[in-house]
Formats: C-alpha cells, structure tokens, sequence
C-alpha cells in the first residue's frame, strides 16, 4: 500500500496494482535507477582534502586577525618559528658539510614545508655547482701539438757523433 497525496489535500492509501480512474497508468518501478558511482582517486582525494584544509584555514586566520591581541600572538609564533628554523637550517647545514652561508637563501616564511623544499631545492643546486666546478678543474688544457721534449741521451749521442 502506498499513499498518494491527492488534490484536495489529502492522504489516500492505495494499492499499486489498482489505478483511479482519472489517472493514467504508468510502470511503477521499485527500484529507481542507480546512479553511477562516483570514483575519486587516492591522490584526488588528496588534492580535494587538502584545498578545503587551507581554505578553512585561511577562513580561521582571517577571522583570528580581527583581534589584535591574536595578530600579535601570531606574528610572535611565526617569530619563534623563524628562530626554530635558521637554527636547525644551520644544523643540518653543518651536518651535510655545507656552507654556513647557505641559510640565507632559505624560505623560512613559508612554514616547515616550505623550508624542506628550499633546503632541498639549495642542497642539490649547491652539490651541481661544486661537481661542475671540479670537473671543471679536472678537466685541465688540452696538449699542444708537436713535441717539446728533449732527451738528455740523444742529445749527448748528437753531441758526440759530431766530433
């Protein structure tokens, strides 16, 4: 049994199988049909996460920013971070038996994940320029043609065949 809502607004149980009279009949069907599932991939769903976390994190920031007391809360963390950072950028730099001086060409604003990009993104500019420097060095001048080379013995030999 199923109810209709009919004109003068009201309920009405009726059966499938029998049809009023001002009504026309149609197939009723059980089941609508199914729509096609929809298939996301690992990585979509990545992308897809990942652009609603930093919309709503811009949204929260924006909203945080309004008040003063949390604007300057926040520049201070980012301060701290900023510290955090450069240290353990020199750290590393230490450890890696690079340059010091590298930690200037570093993006510290951009977070931790910003940092390991630039930190890799310089390390392996670095390590290019220093192979392609000593083979630089390695490769040396090319020879010269003809031979400058003089023998000591064949010289005495020319020497004494003359007299």
């Amino acid at each position: 049994m199923e109810k209709v809502f009919t004109t003068d607004e009201s309920f009405v149980e009726h059966d499938e199988t029998t049809v009023a009279p001002d009504q026309e009949t149609a197939p009723v069907s059980d089941q609508e049909p199914p729509e096609p599932e929809k298939k996301y991939s690992d990585a979509d769903l990545d992308r897809i996460i990942k652009r609603r976390l930093n919309q709503e994190r811009r949204r929260v920031e924006k909203a945080l920013m309004n008040d003063p007391r949390e604007r300057d809360l926040a520049e201070r963390e980012r301060a701290v971070q900023t510290r955090e950072l450069k240290a353990s950028a020199r750290e590393l730099l230490r450890k890696d038996g690079l340059p010091e001086t590298l930690a200037e060409l570093l993006d510290y604003d951009s977070g931790p994940d910003g940092f390991n990009a630039s930190y890799d993104a310089v390390g392996r500019s670095f390590s290019e320029a220093v192979g392609m420097g000593v083979k630089n060095a390695l490769r040396g001048s090319t020879p010269k043609t003809g031979s400058t080379y003089h023998d000591p013995i064949a010289d005495i030999f020319r020497s004494t065949s003359r007299r």
